[in-house]
């Protein structure tokens, strides 16, 4: 487990410094540490920018899983035959 002072640290960059593409597919995914889903977290209730891209990110991969394809840890797709 995190110790207080590394989350605080997190906590406190959240702010200042966007998601990266792959945070952001990782957040979707489930597949953050804690500390990062924590900075990310705080980072997505006070950033649109960032909110809104994550937003993109699930409709693209939602649209995906509909067309048949399957996702398996961040962007790697693969099709269904």
């Amino acid at each position: 487990m995190a110790g207080f002072q590394d989350m605080e640290r997190e906590l406190n960059r959240a702010v200042f410094t966007h998601l990266s593409e792959e945070e952001l597919g990782a957040y979707y995914d489930g597949t953050l540490s804690e500390v990062t889903r924590a900075r990310a977290d705080a980072h997505l209730k006070r950033c649109l920018i960032c909110y809104r891209r994550l937003s993109i990110i699930q409709e693209y991969k939602r649209s995906l899983i509909l067309k048949g394809k399957v996702f398996l840890r961040g962007y790697h797709e693969f099709e269904c035959y």
